[in-house]
C-alpha cells in the first residue's frame, strides 16, 4: 500500500474514535432538564375518552333462492335483506334488475337462461357503501 492511503487510514480512525469518544463522555455529563409532569406537581391527569361510532348497517344476505338450486322455471324470485334504503341489483348472463328497497328486506323477479345462472347481487346502502352476494341456480327444462 502507499504511503498516503496508510496515513489517511490511520488518521480517519483516530478521528472516528476521538469523536465517538467526545460525544459519549460530554453526554454522559450532560443533565437533561424535563418539566415537571403534573403527577410531579400534585395535579389530576385527565385522559379524554373518544368514542368513534360507524354507522349501524345490515348485512346483505339472500335468503332464497338456495346456493345450488334447481328449477324449471325461467324466472326466480330472489328475496334477502339489506340496509333500509338500499339499490338492489342482480346480474347474470340472462339480465340485470334493479329496485329501491323500502324497509331492510327485498324480493326481485330475475330471468333465467337454461344451465348454470350465476347470479349477482349487489346492494349499494345509503351511506355509499356497498356489498355483494353471489348465489348459483340451474334451470332444467
Amino acid at each position: 500500500m502507499k504511503k498516503e492511503t496508510i496515513l489517511s487510514v490511520a488518521l480517519g480512525l483516530t478521528a472516528g474514535i476521538g469523536g465517538g469518544i467526545l460525544v459519549l463522555t460530554t453526554s454522559k455529563n450532560a443533565v437533561q432538564e424535563h418539566p415537571p409532569t403534573d403527577d410531579q406537581q400534585g395535579g389530576i391527569t385527565i385522559t379524554p375518552a373518544v368514542t368513534i361510532e360507524s354507522p349501524q348497517t345490515d348485512k346483505l344476505s339472500i335468503q332464497s333462492p338456495l346456493d345450488k338450486t334447481i328449477v324449471a322455471t325461467d324466472t326466480i324470485t330472489i328475496t334477502g335483506k339489506a340496509h333500509q334504503g338500499s339499490l338492489i341489483t342482480t346480474f347474470s348472463p340472462a339480465g340485470e334488475k334493479s329496485l329501491k328497497s323500502k324497509d331492510k328486506t327485498f324480493s326481485i323477479e330475475h330471468p333465467l337462461i337454461e344451465g348454470e345462472n350465476t347470479i349477482i347481487v349487489t346492494s349499494y346502502g345509503p351511506n355509499g357503501s356497498s356489498e355483494q352476494a353471489q348465489i348459483i341456480v340451474y334451470l332444467i327444462k
